[in-house]
């Protein structure tokens, strides 16, 4: 199989089979030339951020209200007026609750009026023994329900005004 016959092996083959140690050098070029243009670039449009200022927040203060101040003597005097646990603190009196319902005793409607009864159906009672084999299936007794509605006949008539218009041809 390795034989190659000699009028084979002098015909120009196909594709070239030889290494492409050009296509290779020309790769590794290109390469070496992106890497370094890649380098220039960041180098020249590198960023710079500034440095960041805090701003720090300022101390918290206490202020204490006394009374040596006539501001402080005006604000105490209001509080004291507007004082909230003095309107939690009075009292109703017990006969006056919230929301209190009127007593009303209830009155069933049947003390009114006394509702008519029906009367029952007859009870018919069928004392025959069953039959061990029926002539058929056992019958369902249902009371037919009344319609609301009475079937109306469909209707449809056409002029020949309109079939002319709509080209129907009258045979």
């Amino acid at each position: 199989m390795n034989n190659m016959s000699p009028d084979l092996a002098t015909e120009p083959l196909l594709f070239s089979w030889d290494s492409p140690r050009r296509r290779r050098a020309a790769i590794l070029a290109f390469l070496a030339l992106s890497l370094m243009a890649h380098a220039v670039c960041f180098y020249i449009f590198q960023v710079v951020y500034p440095p960041t200022v805090t701003l720090l927040p300022p101390p918290a203060r206490v202020a204490l209200i006394t009374p040596a101040s006539e501001e402080g003597r005006t604000l105490l005097r209001w509080i004291e007026a507007e004082d909230p646990a003095v309107a939690f603190t009075t009292h109703r009196p017990p006969e006056a609750r919230l929301r209190a319902l009127p007593k009303v005793e209830h009155v069933p409607s049947y003390y009114a009026m006394e509702p008519p009864l029906k009367e029952l159906p007859a009870l018919e009672v069928d004392l025959r023994a069953p039959d061990s084999q029926p002539p058929d299936a056992v019958p369902f007794i249902r009371q037919k329900s009344v319609s609301a509605a009475s079937l109306i006949p469909t209707s449809v008539s056409f002029s020949s005004a309109n079939l002319e218009k709509l080209d129907i041809v009258f045979l």
